[in-house]
Order: structure tokens, then C-alpha cells, then sequence
């Protein structure tokens, strides 16, 4: 087998389930849920659809467990993921949460690893969009290699688009089958009969070029090297190792976590470690993930003494040398609107402007910023009709 293709890709199928069966250590198939929406099951389900209604999946699947979705292990995992891909390649692109593209990658090594992980699966290919399409037809723990393009495409049928975490996403579905209703059964049949120019005609300009770069892919990507999300962290070493239970242990911590506060910024830390440096054993640690972030004096204090207690009853008694209080997956923090307007008048007249043109035109005239609890800032806003006011 050839070590010497040019891209990898490597996926996490199913990630947000494992993660959430992990965490609850069940034995038995899962569906995580969201916001009142079934998110995804860790196993092929019948009439599965993701984002359908959570009481609606209840019924459907009554013998299967039902765990929230957890955003924050699943960007841990992602991370951890992605320290252990660039090891086989240092120019490492994430696409999606759990998934990645490597250019120039020690391919066997990573046909090893991910062959000890059967949760993962992979492709590799001479170009990237191949080894993406390998991908969605390998399985768990494989790494499938694609050596003769021409060959490969051939023997791929069109069906492998239909994946969801495939190259077109949610439109390969429709996509495939409007292929079979072509008699177009493999992507080999569908380079020779169908141009660029057909392929747009039949399925639009930008579905139409990206079926066309499937099939025929054109220059390729530089990958840039991986960057790590930042971290930010304070120690504290002492001249001599003290004691773990001393009580300048706890007032050292609660100072670190106030300066920490301080260098955060505009910044929360979906993550707080804090370690301990101990002589003869080396470090101790224990972690601790906030699915809401952590940025004020008051939270940063409670989590480290949250861990300071942790890791002292874990370890009892032993002599410290240094502390570390570690920041990491940091998030910038949701702006706060400041005051609009410098008196009342002003505002109550804006009230009663809106309220004549709402009853004018309609509730749905004018629409304002609802903003939600969530990590990501992309899932932050949501826009809604403003309340119908009285003069």
C-alpha cells in the first residue's frame, strides 16, 4: 500500500452521540438532544431524521436512551483529536467538529492509529475531494486508500453522496437519487457523460461546479499548519513545597484566579485546569468544563476551589512546590447593548413609533435581537417580532 498520497481525511462519525454515551457510560445506543430536537443516535435508527421533535423521537424509540447534547466535551474531544492528527502531519484543516484534512500525511502510521480506534474512519487520496469521497465509504477504524482515480471513481456509486457528512452535505441526498433517476449509478458514469456545462443546467451553478470538482477536481488546496486554540494560565511557585492542606495553598489559588479574571478580558473559558507540581511524583491535576464560560473573580474563584478540593482529597497528604491555574477553549463573550438613549422622552416616543407602524403594517414591520445562551457565537441571535405597543 502507498504511504506517499498527497491528502488524508479523518471523521468522528456520530461524535455528538458518543460523546454524551461516554459521559452517561451507557452500554446501550443513545440519542442526543438539543433545544427540543433529536440531535443524533449513535447507531442506524428507522424513519431517523435528525432534528426531528424530541417528544416525537420518545415515541419512536422508546427503548433507547436519551442524553442533552454537550457542546463542551464535544470541543474537547475535537481538540484532543486534533493533537493527536498532527502528529502524522503538521498541515491539519478542520471542516467540521470532529473532522479534518491533513496534507502530506505519514499514511501508514495513521492507518495504525485509526485502525486502534474503531470510532474513527478514514480516506486517502491524490486529491482532496477523492479522499473525502473514500471516507464516506470506509469503515469504522479503516483507513481506505485510493491508488488508481480513475478506478475508484468507477466503483463508487453515487449512493456515497447521500452521506451527511460527505462532500455536499445535506443536498447529496436529493442529489443521488436524482442521479439514479438519470441512470447514473456510479460517479465513473457521471465524468463521462455529463460536462460542467450539463452539470449546471441540471442542477445549478454552484451544486452544478461542485459535482463537476468531485469527479474532476482542479488545483488543489495548501493546508496551512495547525494552530491550537489559545490558552491563558498564572502560576505561583513557592520558595520551599508546602504542604497541600496549608492554608496559604487556598488564599495562593484564590489570587490566582483573580489575576486570571483580569488577563481573560473580553474573553470566557469553556475549561479550567488546575495543577499542582509535586516533588518526586511530578503533576497532579484535575479539570473542569462550564458549558456557559467562566470570566468573572467570583466564578474563576469557586471553580479553582472546586478543583483545590478535588485534587486534596484525592491526593491527601502531599507537599506542593508550584500551582497553575490554566484558561483554555476560550470563547469571546456575548456584547452588552448599552443605553440608547440619553432621557425617557426619547425612548417613549421610539415606543409609540413603533407601536403606529406595527399596527400600520404589521407585527412583522419591525424585528429585534433575541439573544440566547449558547457557546457558539453563531447560534447566539435569534430575530423575532417585536411585542405590539400601545400609545
Amino acid at each position: 500500500m502507498p504511504n506517499q498520497l498527497p491528502y488524508a481525511m479523518v471523521d468522528w462519525p456520530r461524535m455528538t452521540a458518543h460523546i454524551v454515551q461516554q459521559k452517561g457510560q451507557v452500554s446501550g445506543p443513545v440519542i442526543a438532544h438539543e433545544n427540543g430536537r433529536a440531535v443524533e443516535a449513535t447507531t442506524e435508527l428507522p424513519n431517523w431524521q435528525s432534528g426531528m421533535p424530541l417528544k416525537r423521537a420518545r415515541r419512536l424509540y422508546e427503548e433507547i436512551t436519551f442524553l442533552p447534547r454537550d457542546r463542551v466535551r464535544e470541543q474537547s474531544a475535537h481538540i484532543w483529536l486534533a493533537r493527536q492528527l498532527v502528529c502524522f502531519g503538521p498541515y491539519l484543516k478542520p471542516l467540521r467538529t470532529g473532522c479534518f484534512l491533513i496534507q502530506k500525511p505519514d499514511i501508514d502510521p495513521l492507518a495504525r492509529f485509526i485502525g486502534s480506534r474503531p470510532y474513527l474512519r478514514g480516506g486517502a487520496a491524490a486529491a482532496s475531494e477523492w479522499a473525502h469521497l473514500s471516507l464516506c465509504g470506509a469503515v469504522g477504524g479503516a483507513l481506505h486508500r485510493v491508488c488508481d482515480g480513475e478506478a475508484f471513481l468507477s466503483q463508487t456509486p453515487v449512493d456515497v453522496l447521500a452521506d451527511p457528512a460527505g462532500p455536499l452535505g445535506p443536498a447529496g441526498l436529493e442529489l443521488a437519487e436524482r442521479l439514479h433517476l438519470f441512470g447514473l449509478h456510479d460517479l465513473g458514469v457521471v465524468k463521462q457523460r455529463l460536462s460542467r456545462k450539463h452539470l449546471r443546467n441540471q442542477f445549478g451553478v454552484i451544486l452544478g461546479d461542485r459535482i463537476d470538482q468531485l469527479v474532476r477536481p482542479g488545483q488543489q488546496p495548501n493546508v496551512p499548519g495547525y494552530v491550537f486554540p489559545q490558552t491563558l494560565h498564572t502560576s505561583h511557585e513557592f520558595d520551599t513545597p508546602l504542604p497541600l492542606a496549608h492554608l496559604w495553598i487556598r488564599r495562593v489559588i484564590l489570587r490566582l484566579a483573580e489575576h486570571l479574571a483580569n488577563v481573560l478580558e473580553h474573553q470566557s473559558a469553556l475549561a479550567l485546569t488546575l495543577q499542582a507540581f509535586i516533588p518526586g511524583q511530578g503533576m497532579a491535576k484535575d479539570r473542569y468544563l462550564s458549558r456557559r464560560g467562566l470570566y468573572s473573580v467570583s466564578d474563576l474563584r469557586r471553580c479553582a476551589m472546586n478543583l483545590y478540593d478535588q485534587l486534596s482529597a484525592r491526593l491527601m497528604a502531599v507537599d506542593v512546590l508550584s500551582l497553575r491555574l490554566v484558561a483554555s477553549m476560550l470563547i469571546t463573550r456575548a456584547c452588552v447593548q448599552q443605553s440608547l438613549f440619553t432621557s425617557r422622552n426619547e425612548a417613549t416616543e421610539l415606543t409609540r413609533a413603533v407601536g403606529l407602524l406595527q399596527r400600520r403594517y404589521g407585527p412583522q414591520t419591525i424585528l429585534h435581537v433575541q439573544r440566547k445562551d449558547s457557546i457558539f457565537v453563531e447560534d447566539r441571535l435569534k430575530v423575532v417580532p417585536v411585542q405590539q405597543q400601545t400609545s
